[in-house]
């Protein structure tokens, strides 16, 4: 019931954007806390770590975070993978490049071992765009950095190749939306 109650979250989020995902998720990561299932636990709370940095709650999603970690072991691939890039996420909006990078690898690593490709996917999106998000702001209070803009720039490049070679289509007005800004 709490996987069904998981799915039907996610469901509601990405195909319809709407607040019941969220809720369906929460709910369903109560549930695994009262069943001491630790990788409900884990699972659950990864996907409401992830709601959660989405609405910018950000207080909430780092307890989400530590229960995720808690719970998972090293053979939770898919559980890391949507954790590690969290943290990537949270840390290229902080401006930490290096730390970002090494948690985007984590998080690669991860989803290679579950054969995962929407977590490849998003991770080439995500770095660019979050990179992105970093830059502008840096622009916007005057410290512009243009070596970041030199890493951007290949960055965007390896991800509309990649999009490209794999056919994904979804994301590519975003990524000629990033090369014009």
């Amino acid at each position: 019931s709490i996987w069904m109650m998981l799915a039907e979250g996610l469901l509601h989020t990405f195909r319809e954007m709407s607040d019941q995902g969220a809720d369906r998720i929460m709910r369903a990561n109560v549930l695994a806390a009262a069943t001491r299932d630790r990788s409900l636990i884990a699972a659950t709370s990864a996907w409401h770590a992830f709601i959660q940095s989405e609405r910018s709650e950000f207080k909430g999603m780092v307890r989400s975070l530590d229960n995720a970690f808690a719970n998972s072991d090293s053979e939770d691939h898919e559980v890391l993978a949507r954790l590690y890039m969290i943290l990537a996420n949270a840390r290229m909006s902080l401006g930490e490049r290096a730390a970002a990078q090494e948690m985007y690898m984590y998080s690669r690593h991860h989803a290679l071992e579950c054969g995962d490709q929407a977590t490849i996917d998003a991770l080439i999106y995500n770095k660019a765009a979050f990179a992105l998000a970093w830059l502008r702001a840096r622009t916007a209070l005057g410290d512009a950095e243009t070596e970041l803009l030199s890493q951007l720039r290949v960055e965007l490049n390896s991800a509309k190749t990649y999009q490209q070679l794999v056919g994904v289509s979804a994301l590519s007005n975003l990524v000629y939306l990033w090369e014009a800004r």
